[in-house]
């Protein structure tokens, strides 16, 4: 299975930790989402979309401007729908590579190349799968974690422009923007005690208040939070799923504040903001399907606060004779806990379990050259 493989090129790649090497392996992964054929469940969405536009369906008309534009683009140019891919694919991994490359130099002292390496495993090990379904909401992310890092520098017009650039790829990220806008302004950073709080009455869930009353009254649009397509539905699992995330978020943010002292504040609001609306949006998901995808917006910027982490245990809990050995340790743990909750998707997924390549961008015939990797 694909996943094995890039898995085992990251274990090589965190025991060197070179920023040069973690470049190279960026570029791996960007031309192993480009050139895909047939992987992933939204692939074939896709290209019925992009086959949609191009007949003149009305369907089309509510999309999002980029997505229509880049179709609109590869007719004109004659390019076939592995171009969207394509150019999805590469712009994606840049911005998160560009991300976590910016952001592994922000906390003086520790060693950049360490941070970004970690960000690297976590990001394939967590992420980039999700990246090759669903291609528009993880552009649109992978935007929104750069704005972060423009607030970071005080580039604050640079950032408006990128969540406004964001909210043409997917308009999820809309109420993201204001809300985070509005939060890095007038609320974060806060004192530890108030941040509990505001976790705790997210816990209550109150957008179950508002389910409520909608439903009861039968208020305009209360059929979203009935229907299966727009709400999730609350079994036991999904809800201990939700839960265990966020103790795990709460858990790790203790630790973290514990342990790890953030002088910056921009930079402390922007781990307070992650985790809450992290938290939040993990919570409700519960009552409609699009926050779960909201939630998606944050786990990056969560993974460089991991990687921060584990890399100021390494070098400054443990000494430099073991440093080496535990770095293996923690890139072994990672690798392993990570195949396992992927195997039964992998096999399961025959798209994900025989890997193909497909190089024509440029025309509309299919080029694929078939990998299995199911051996």
């Amino acid at each position: 299975m694909i996943f094995f493989l890039l898995m085992l090129s990251s274990t090589v790649l965190l025991t060197i930790s070179r920023h040069r090497i973690t470049c190279y392996y960026w570029i791996f992964l960007a031309l192993v989402s480009a050139f895909r054929f047939e992987v992933g469940t939204d692939y074939p969405n896709y290209v019925n979309l992009y086959y949609d536009i191009k007949a003149g369906y009305q369907s089309y008309l509510h999309l999002e401007p980029f997505h229509l534009i880049l179709n609109k683009l590869a007719f004109y140019l004659n390019f076939g729908p592995q171009f969207i891919f394509f150019i999805y694919s590469i712009l994606t991994t840049f911005l998160f590579a560009l991300f976590y490359y910016k952001t592994s130099k922000i906390y003086k002292g520790l060693n950049a190349k360490m941070v970004f390496a970690l960000c690297t495993i976590l990001y394939v090990g967590n992420y980039y799968f999700l990246t090759l379904n669903s291609i528009r909401s993880c552009l649109a992310a992978a935007i929104y974690v750069m704005s972060l890092y423009c607030f970071l520098k005080g580039r604050r017009l640079l950032m408006l422009l990128l969540l406004i650039i964001g909210s043409t790829i997917h308009f999820s990220i809309i109420p993201i923007a204001l809300i985070t806008v509005f939060l890095l302004k007038f609320i974060f950073p806060v004192k530890k005690i108030t941040f509990f709080i505001f976790a705790a009455i997210l816990i209550t869930n109150p957008i179950s208040i508002v389910k409520y009353i909608f439903v009861t009254y039968k208020l305009m649009y209360y059929n979203y939070f009935l229907s299966n397509t727009f709400a999730v539905p609350a079994t036991f699992i999904g809800q201990m799923s939700a839960y265990g995330g966020v103790l795990l978020a709460l858990i790790f943010y203790s630790f973290f504040t514990r342990y790890i002292r953030i002088e910056d504040k921009k930079l402390k609001a922007i781990f307070q903001l992650s985790i809450l609306l992290f938290i939040a949006f993990r919570i409700f998901s519960s009552e409609l399907f699009v926050f779960a995808r909201m939630s998606r917006y944050f786990s990056p910027v969560l993974y460089f606060f991991t990687a921060l982490a584990i890399t100021y245990y390494l070098q400054l809990k443990v000494r430099p004779a073991f440093r080496a050995a535990s770095l293996f340790c923690v890139v072994l743990i990672l690798v392993v806990s990570n195949i396992i909750m992927f195997m039964p998707r992998g096999l399961g997924d025959a798209s994900y379990g025989n890997y193909k390549i497909n190089y024509c961008i440029n025309t509309m015939s299919v080029c694929d050259i078939p990998i299995s990797t199911m051996d």
